[in-house]
């Protein structure tokens, strides 16, 4: 069985401009998504955001990037991705395919691994 393991996000279409970025962090900073620190000499995601007057920045570790392009297809909201990735997993708690964290990294699919457990649990 195939499915989509696109996150399905409701909301306003962003119509301003987001430049990406991969950059070398020269200190410790946070990860916007998870809030994991990022150690000096890691690369980092920087995000900027141009729209309705603003300009917004993010920085994003690699692993909540490596999220981003396996679930977030069709886009996210910064700030709600593990919100919406909970949510999502929650759905698929017991029939979640195989094919959809079989291709992550080891880390990233302990982790994923861990919250399905959870809510197994419950």
């Amino acid at each position: 069985m195939n499915c989509s393991c696109t996150v399905p996000i409701y909301s306003d279409d962003w119509d301003g401009e987001t430049g990406e970025r991969i950059r070398r962090a020269r200190k410790e900073h946070k990860c916007y998504e998870c809030g994991e620190t990022i150690n000096i000499n890691s690369n980092y995601h920087f995000f900027s955001c141009f729209g309705n007057k603003t300009i917004s920045n993010y920085k994003i570790c690699k692993n909540c990037k490596i999220i981003l392009d396996h679930f977030f297809d069709n886009g996210w909201i910064f700030g709600q991705v593990w919100d919406d990735l909970n949510e999502y997993l929650y759905d698929w708690k017991n029939d979640l395919p195989s094919d959809c964290i079989s291709k992550l990294p080891a880390e990233i699919r302990d982790k994923i691994c861990d919250i399905l457990q959870k809510f197994q649990e419950k």
